[in-house]
């Protein structure tokens, strides 16, 4: 019906996602020259990378944080979920990122969401301040090798290591902006030990205060890929046609008792 009552949508060759709503594999034409694409119509993503977005817990009358958010492709999808009276900060360091954070607010109209800079390697300024927080980490994109095969050469055990620990880092911080009883929600496009379970686990013996949480999120998702635990996913490579992708979900206590 979505793609049958747009007629700007007619010199795409499109068919149904097996598992995300509202969401289409391209078989022929170049979305990127659409102007249903062009006038913020649709977004292009590789259909795991909506699962951080779809995970991370929201409720009524609060705040909601994105951390290194540009260029928006989960701040669109959580602005879309959110009620009436609840917002979303939306965060990036980069300069060039949050003007593509700033167009992409403008292009699909996300009015429920504000834009900051901040710099989440030397601590956030907001302390305790957000319902749910969600940090997609950078990271080695070794779940991306499928569009991306030339990362098999750039990426080494050294390298994976690094990002390992900047991304242990950058969860010690995004945790201090969650308040009590709020969510805090670690993904990566890897699915390297180094980069995920690693970090999990170093983190929830760092910090006493959180503890892992259920996603909820389809049950057609879960049966899909790989769950660990109740609180993590994990996309393998053979277990779809797009990217590979890890998501791990905390909650904070709420200081009683």
């Amino acid at each position: 019906d979505f793609i049958a009552s747009n007629e700007k949508l007619k010199d795409l060759q499109i068919e149904d996602n097996e598992l995300f709503d509202l969401t289409f594999w391209v078989k022929k034409g170049n979305p990127a020259e659409n102007a249903a694409f062009k006038e913020g119509v649709f977004y292009i993503c590789d259909p795991a990378s909506q699962i951080p977005a779809l995970s991370l817990p929201i409720e009524n009358r609060n705040f909601s944080l994105d951390l290194c958010a540009a260029p928006g492709t989960k701040t669109i999808i959580i602005s879309k979920r959110l009620p009436k009276d609840s917002f979303l900060v939306s965060s990036d360091f980069s300069k060039g990122r949050l003007i593509q954070l700033i167009e992409n607010k403008e292009k699909y109209s996300l009015n429920n969401v504000f834009l900051t800079a901040s710099d989440l390697v030397n601590g956030l300024c907001f302390k305790e301040k957000f319902y749910s927080v969600l940090l997609d980490a950078p990271c080695s994109s070794m779940g991306t090798l499928k569009k991306n095969p030339e990362i098999r050469w750039q990426i080494d055990e050294e390298r994976i290591a690094k990002e390992g620990k900047r991304q242990f880092e950058m969860l010690n911080k995004a945790g201090e902006s969650v308040k009590k009883g709020g969510y805090l929600l670690y993904s990566v496009c890897s699915i390297e030990k180094e980069e995920t379970v690693d970090v999990v686990e170093n983190f929830l013996k760092e910090n006493k205060d959180f503890s892992k949480a259920e996603i909820d999120i389809e049950e057609k998702i879960k049966r899909s890929f790989t769950l660990i635990d109740k609180s993590t996913i994990m996309v393998k490579p053979n277990q779809h046609k797009g990217d590979s992708f890890f998501v791990s979900l905390f909650r904070k206590k709420n200081g009683r008792g």
